[in-house]
């Protein structure tokens, strides 16, 4: 049996020991376990140090033991380093540690292969090897490289297996491309050393599964880690820099849960908390990503948001925050961040109370300057004619160093200002002119026409001098490249028109050296062009047709990205390294299918990718794949073993059991994939995809049975909706003549729903009266009074009141319905709307034959308008009375109406002739969108449906549905089961409801209740 063994990585820790401590200014924090910290201060003053009990721009180091508290985030947020008990200890021991940089290594190291080693003796070597010392950021790559020769010369041999095996055995995980919850791909960012690309997406249907953040090697094309469940999604659609790396590539930063900025390693396999996060701008109330820069050494974040009690007059609308312990650590909260200060009394005059709100930020290497781009805001609205500018902030004392104004010229205005590599020169796109100003000070060193109206700005450098190419948007004229400040050519370029919703995405990439770039040209063909003395172009290659940003990495290794898609490129041997398609479904049974549910989705990720246009395929970690059994060949192209989160490691060269079916493999997988599989283990095969739409079997009483059993489980917190849906639905029962079943769902209504169970018996007895059923109404009623007398919450007062008042007249009480009547009139709450009570008042009125009173109620010139307006003119056709629809639309109370409700009441209804009649009174009807809705309403009147063009419809949504991706199809689901509604599809509805989540009320119970209502009325709301 092999010795399970776990690989070592570069450690990389400060050398305290070889620290001056003499002279520095130090501050101790929280309380340490090895000793006291008042003798730790001491034994610190003994070898020189100056100790301090605040920390300010001052101090040179923080030392933090437990519960540090506010002074290690206010020393993280001014960028002071802060440490922990073990680097004090060895301090103050004297202990020397391993330099920055220093590889720690086991003594006895892990062996090289030679470029030409034969398979034999590859395998001896590697076979004798002690694997524990293999340290995965040393010694892979080369092992991995002299491998991949000895496969150009032997094929794959026994030392490419016993070499997986190892790995395998420490750690390595399968790993496939796809995994997104969200059908497209909103975030990338390279590392600073062009190795990984980080990509990330939004959520799908369920926020709280989060979305997902995948790593891929630029060397393999291949993904080598996913943070999959980053709670809220990572980063928002058409947000740019949502995501970003530290300085070393060790820490990924990210926009998350809406306005949350948080920390992860890139490397590692912790999601959920993250390290640590920032919460700040959620707190103040923050809907959207306020966006952010993320410190070099990853200890602190700026934040686009501030307030004006905090920092007036300090003319930047942001605040620095430390990243530090996550805020999902119930013991920890967000300290205060560190807000601006005033700058100079000079500046102070010149901003003039002005603040710049920044959209779009950057830290200097160093971390002690921010330049920020932004629009200008006031406290007070004074209407100061400054528009939008670029800003500099020195950090070390969080005050604005200079700034520079500009026109706003779009929502775009992240774009324009760029800062050289080496920090010398900002590019500042004034509209009309092109600005080069000095980075350090402020100062312009030249100006010049743009050659743009709308343009992307991306430096390079080369050979020491930095360099610009300004690519134009709106494909008017090209790409211009500046030296330094210097006009050097204009090239013959058309580069693709960039998209806000992808906003990290460019079409121009320079080369690492300066030397060469690439440009997606406007026909989805990606130029290289040599940018020496004369520019030429070097190679032309396709890109995808979503492709819309290009980033060159190391090894000379393009990657075209787009929404749903990934490219890499090796320019230097022009071989596709990877191209991947996400988001792509298969049109048949997902293999980890169970009944309602992809099983799939309980994992992180989802081990279940679409293989190719005919099959699914389900790659597990631990390296089961469940696959077709001659996908070889396709699967080395998809899948790739990951060596420590951060490499890839061919598939090919491994043993991965490849199995037809869950049951084939099921014994071979880990314990927590077998306890998440176990409903399907004995599965061999996924069945056919039936026929669809199925028999039309169901009645509309299947319909009140899904509703009923939907919303029965609905506790605390929904108890008013699970009222309101049960009293709607036994009104529709009543009407129907159906008292018992109106009566059956009242008793559903939950017990801590008094006053929803009194007004359900009051109006279902009010609708039995008026339609012949005195008898059983008579009881109901009888019930309802007995409660309401008991009291009746003022809320709800005109609407049990007019209920019950009504009831009694259609009873034959008119006494006492006029004394109920006059109450609910008398209740009817002017704030914040009065419709929302004064058509329940109607309606009753009009129930009970009492037109005139309810003509008194409606006309009653008061501001506000009905809620579910379009409601009450379904309502009006649905029992027959014209009469009042044209009253409604064309009388007093016409301008509660307009063409929107005309639309979405007479055409699902089928009323060509009201619609028709609407029309010729507004003057209109000669557009095709017109004639085409009156041509709709006339289909919706017939009396045999669902009709062949209607099961078409159907079953052409279904394949379309089919298509959307599993995490972001709840939502189509539902649409498809209403359309299905409309045309008495009832077998359908049932069909596609089933596949929506019963865990929340908006999910299945409330689609299944939307879709009664339309089965019921014919209408798409709210029936009265």
């Amino acid at each position: 049996m092999r010795t399970a063994h776990t690989f070592g990585c570069h450690s990389r820790v400060l050398c305290f020991g070889a620290v001056e401590i003499e002279g520095k200014t130090i501050v101790l924090t929280g309380s340490f376990l090895a000793m006291p910290r008042s003798e730790a201060g001491q034994r610190l003053s003994e070898l020189g140090a100056i100790v301090k009990g605040t920390v300010s721009s001052k101090t040179d180091l923080v030392f933090a033991g437990d519960k540090a508290g506010g002074k290690a985030d206010k020393a993280l947020a001014l960028g002071v380093p802060v440490h922990g008990e073990a680097a004090l200890m060895a301090v103050l021991s004297g202990e020397a540690a391993t330099a920055e940089g220093t590889t720690v290594e086991d003594a006895s190291g892990f062996p090289a292969l030679a470029d030409d080693v034969s398979a034999v003796d590859a395998e001896a070597i590697l076979g004798a090897a002690d694997w524990s010392s293999l340290d995965v950021e040393r010694d892979l790559l080369p092992l991995r490289e002299a491998l991949r020769g000895l496969e150009e010369r032997d094929g794959v041999t026994e030392a490419h297996r016993l070499a997986t095996r190892e790995l395998r055995t420490g750690g390595a995980l399968l790993r496939h491309p796809d995994g997104h919850q969200s059908d497209e791909l909103s975030c990338h960012a390279l590392s600073p050393d062009g190795r990984h690309i980080a990509v990330g997406s939004w959520i799908g249907d369920d926020y709280e599964r989060g979305g997902t953040i995948q790593i891929w090697e630029l060397a393999t094309g291949r993904c080598v880690n996913v943070l999959d469940g980053v709670f809220g999604g990572v980063g928002w659609p058409e947000f740019a820099r949502n995501i970003q790396w530290s300085a070393d590539g060790r820490v990924l930063a990210n926009e998350f849960n809406t306005s949350m900025v948080g920390k992860w390693d890139p490397f590692g396999d912790r999601v959920h908390p993250p390290l640590a996060d920032v919460g700040v701008a959620g707190r103040n109330g923050a809907s959207r990503p306020v966006g952010f820069a993320l410190a070099p050494d990853a200890t602190r974040v700026f934040i686009h948001h501030g307030e004006w009690d905090q920092s007036p007059e300090t003319g930047v609308w942001a605040c620095l925050a430390p990243l530090r312990r996550s805020n999902f650590d119930p013991s920890f909260r967000d300290p205060e961040p560190l807000w601006m200060k005033k700058p100079s009394a000079k500046l102070v005059k010149d901003l003039d109370k002005a603040a710049i709100s920044p959209d779009h930020s950057v830290f200097s290497a160093d971390g002690t300057r921010v330049w920020a781009f932004g629009e200008w805001w006031w406290e007070d609205d004074a209407g100061i004619p400054r528009q939008a500018g670029a800003v500099c902030i020195d950090v070390v004392k969080r005050q604005l160093s200079w700034f520079v104004d500009t026109p706003f010229h779009s929502l775009r205005d992240f774009n324009r200002m760029a800062i050289s590599p080496d920090e010398t020169i900002m590019a500042l796109d004034h509209g009309k002119t092109l600005a080069f100003i000095d980075a350090a000070t402020g100062r312009q060193l030249a100006e010049t026409d743009s050659p743009f109206s709308a343009a992307r700005m991306r430096w390079g450098m080369r050979e020491g001098t930095p360099r610009l190419a300004v690519v134009d948007e709106e494909k008017e004229g090209g790409v211009r490249v500046y030296d330094g400040t210097e006009h050097r050519y204009d090239l013959p370029l058309t580069p693709k028109p960039s998209r806000w919703d992808l906003a990290d995405g460019c079409t121009w990439a320079w080369s690492p050296d300066g030397t060469r770039a690439a440009c997606l040209n406007s026909d989805n063909h990606v130029v290289i062009v040599a940018l020496d003395d004369e520019p030429g172009n070097l190679e032309t290659f396709e890109a995808p047709a979503d492709a819309l940003g290009l980033w060159w990495g190391a090894g000379d290794v393009l990657v075209v990205g787009g929404k749903q898609s990934l490219v890499f490129r090796d320019l230097g041997t022009g071989e596709t390294l990877g191209d991947f398609r996400f988001a792509h479904e298969v049109p048949a049974e997902r293999p980890l299918w169970n009944d309602t549910e992809d099983l799939g989705q309980r994992f992180h990720p989802n081990p279940t990718f679409a293989l190719d246009e005919e099959y699914w395929a389900a790659a597990f970690t631990e390296g089961v794949v469940i696959a077709p059994s001659d996908a070889a060949a396709v699967l080395d192209e998809k899948l790739a073993w990951s060596v420590g989160r951060r490499y890839a490691w061919p598939f090919r060269w491994g043993e991965a059991t490849v199995a037809k079916d869950v049951a084939s493999c099921f014994r071979l997988l880990a314990k927590d994939s077998k306890d998440i599989l176990a409903p399907v283990q004995n599965r061999t095969a996924p069945a056919a995809v039936a026929e669809w739409p199925p028999p039309n079997t169901a009645s509309v009483d299947d319909l009140y049975d899904l509703v009923a059993e939907s919303v029965r489980g609905f506790g605390q917190g929904w108890t008013s909706h699970v009222a309101d849906t049960l009293r709607l639905a036994a009104r529709q029962r009543a009407r129907a003549g159906q008292a018992e079943a109106a009566e059956s769902l009242i008793a559903l209504i939950p017990p801590d729903e008094r006053g929803g169970h009194t007004r359900a018996q009051a109006e279902i007895a009010l609708i039995l009266a008026a339609n012949g059923n005195a008898t059983f109404a008579r009881r109901l009623h009888r019930e309802a009074v007995a409660s309401a007398s008991s009291g009746v919450d003022d809320h709800e007062l005109p609407s049990v009141g007019s209920a019950i008042g009504a009831g009694f007249a259609a009873l034959g009480e008119p006494d006492a319905a006029e004394a109920w009547i006059a109450r609910a009139i008398e209740a009817i709450n002017p704030y914040p709307n009065p419709w929302q009570h004064r058509l329940s008042v109607c309606w009753a009125l009009l129930e009970a034959g009492l037109e005139d009173r309810a003509r008194a109620v409606w006309n009653v010139d008061e501001p506000g308008s009905p809620f579910h307006q379009d409601s009450w003119l379904a309502h009006l056709v649905r029992i027959g009375r014209d009469d009042l629809v044209r009253e409604f639309l064309y009388g007093a109370r016409k301008s509660m109406y307009d063409v929107i409700d005309a639309f979405s009441v007479f055409v699902p209804m089928g009323r060509s002739d009201l619609l028709r009649e609407y029309f010729e009174y507004d003057e209109r009807g000669d557009h095709d969108s017109d004639r085409e809705s009156l041509a709709e309403a006339d289909r919706n009147a017939e009396p045999d449906r669902p009709t062949a063009a209607d099961l078409a419809e159907l079953r052409a949504a279904h394949e379309e549905l089919l298509r959307t991706p599993l995490a972001r199809r709840r939502e189509d689901t539902k649409r498809l089961a209403w359309r299905a509604a409309a045309c008495g599809h009832y077998s359908a509805v049932l069909d596609l409801l089933r596949l929506v989540p019963d865990d929340d009320f908006n999910h299945r119970a409330g689609a299944a209740t939307r879709a009664l209502w339309i089965a019921t009325s014919g209408f798409d709301g709210q029936p009265w």
